[in-house]
């Protein structure tokens, strides 16, 4: 047993090392989580005034959305429901909003509680969301979007 417990000391201090440099790539400066709040609010007024052209520059070309009914959704189809008027929010307010940054990668979490319609029925929902979001030439986009319903 006491030939164990120097492995033992070596295996905490090389897994303490780990969950330590783990923990940096998580950690985000002000400046750079400011951004992507900016984006968040962005892209919730963004759905709310309907502008598909805003959105358009705010989700990659290869975006999926991955609604709390288990449908995906590609950046075409989002953009044409928001242009033909078939998707109308009213209301996409996000609380809880965790951000976490790797490098030029960001991933967004909270609740949101959506107020709208789609093709006349009624979506709202309160909803746990996942966004991951990408810097590409200077500017974040969105390429993933998972939200799952939160029982009321």
């Amino acid at each position: 047993m006491r030939r164990l417990a120097p492995l033992f000391v070596v295996v905490l201090a090389m897994s303490s090392l780990f969950v330590m440099r783990v923990g940096r790539g998580a950690e985000s400066d002000d400046k750079t989580s400011a951004e992507v709040s900016k984006w968040l609010a962005r892209e919730a007024d963004a759905y709310i005034k309907s502008d598909d052209k805003a959105l358009g520059e705010m989700l990659a070309d290869d975006f999926v959305l991955v609604a709390s009914v288990g449908q995906a959704f590609d950046k075409p189809t989002i953009l044409a429901a928001v242009k033909d008027g078939k998707l109308k929010i009213e209301a996409l307010p996000a609380e809880e909003v965790k951000i976490r940054v790797y490098g030029t990668t960001a991933i967004v979490t909270g609740v949101s509680k959506l107020k709208g319609t789609f093709d006349g029925s009624d979506i709202s929902e309160t909803h746990r969301f996942t966004n991951v979001l990408i810097k590409h030439d200077g500017h974040w986009q969105c390429v993933n979007s998972q939200m799952t319903r939160v029982a009321e």
